[in-house]
């Protein structure tokens, strides 16, 4: 799959999380099959002030290459100007954001704000489009709520505004994650431009992958929290693709190792005492659905070290 003069590995992609794809995530992820990881999301206005912690959401390594960088705005010239210093970072694709549904980012305009103001997203896209030479993309939802449905208007407005590529959650902004996702708004979009189309929602096991490319056409795939502690959806999708048919589910061995090689990569980039604070949230995903996790779970809550956490690894998956 390309987008644009980018040519990726494979049609699935990592969708941005806060707190959760961090670069150790993105490199686990591409370990197995993921395309295109993008950043967690990040304020141009917080880049173009040169933000610490901005800085650090967008460290990146050379064997995550392509790799893609998420911000969020309402100020055009401000997004142009982020999106330069992206560019000059080494990214290869920059991705804005008009989908997410918090609070504190639509407050400001911003996130799936975004699609209320057409007018002010077209101008962003080409104030943007004008500054870069590296791809550009767009990731919406259908609208804002059921009585302002405009997936297909904004996707037109992004394809002639110059974006290579767009990303569709077909729920809307008031749905946040409830409900189910209308896959059927991913065929109407894919219907109405000529760009690439990914679709995103709902995929939680490799089999909602396959379905969603054969109702909808979609060009690929963007896989959120159906990756999260679970790496091997890439890695499934890519062995259904090929018609064969994927393992159920990973053993408990790997995925313990899968976890401590996570655990790893936290604390090469971060540091022991910021890892150890970082990987909480991992823990129970890795774990989820197997016999004791929530045991499990307790167990590594109450230690006080990466070194504890680790034989609690090697106690719970490996022993």
């Amino acid at each position: 799959m390309n987008i644009a003069s980018i040519k990726l590995k494979s049609k699935l992609l990592l969708a941005p999380a806060a707190g959760i794809s961090f670069l150790p995530f993105r490199l686990i992820a591409k370990e197995f099959g993921a395309g295109l990881c993008f950043t967690e999301m990040v304020s141009s206005e917080a880049l173009v002030r040169n933000n610490k912690k901005t800085d650090q959401l967008l460290r990146t390594d050379p064997l995550e290459k392509p790799v893609g960088a998420q911000m969020f705005g309402a100020k055009p010239e401000v997004m142009a100007k982020a999106a330069s210093m992206l560019e000059s970072r080494g990214f290869d694709i920059v991705d804005i954001n008009a989908g997410c549904p918090v609070k504190k980012i639509t407050k400001n305009n911003s996130g799936a704000a975004l699609m209320k103001n057409p007018k002010l997203l077209r101008q962003i896209l080409v104030d943007v489009r004008k500054k870069i030479s590296i791809p550009l993309m767009l990731k919406f939802r259908s609208g804002w709520n059921s009585n302002s449905i405009n997936a297909i208007e904004i996707a037109k407005i992004a394809e002639d505004s110059g974006a290579d590529a767009i990303t569709l959650h077909p729920r809307t902004a008031s749905q946040l994650f409830s409900g189910k996702a209308n896959w059927d708004i991913i065929r109407q979009v894919k219907e109405s431009v000529k760009i690439p189309v990914i679709g995103n929602g709902d995929i939680c096991f490799p089999d909602n992958a396959i379905t969603m490319m054969g109702e909808t056409g979609c060009d690929g795939v963007m896989i959120g929290r159906g990756a999260f502690g679970n790496p091997w959806i890439f890695q499934n999708i890519l062995t259904l693709l090929r018609s064969k048919k994927p393992e159920e589910r990973p053993l408990a061995e790997e995925r313990g190792r899968v976890l401590t090689r996570h655990i790893d990569h936290c604390v090469n980039i971060l540091g022991a005492k910021k890892a150890f604070l970082c990987m909480r949230k991992q823990y129970p995903w890795y774990a989820k659905n197997m016999p004791g996790a929530s045991t499990f779970r307790n167990a590594v809550f109450q230690k006080k070290s990466i070194r504890g956490v680790k034989e609690e690894i090697e106690k719970f998956f490996i022993n």
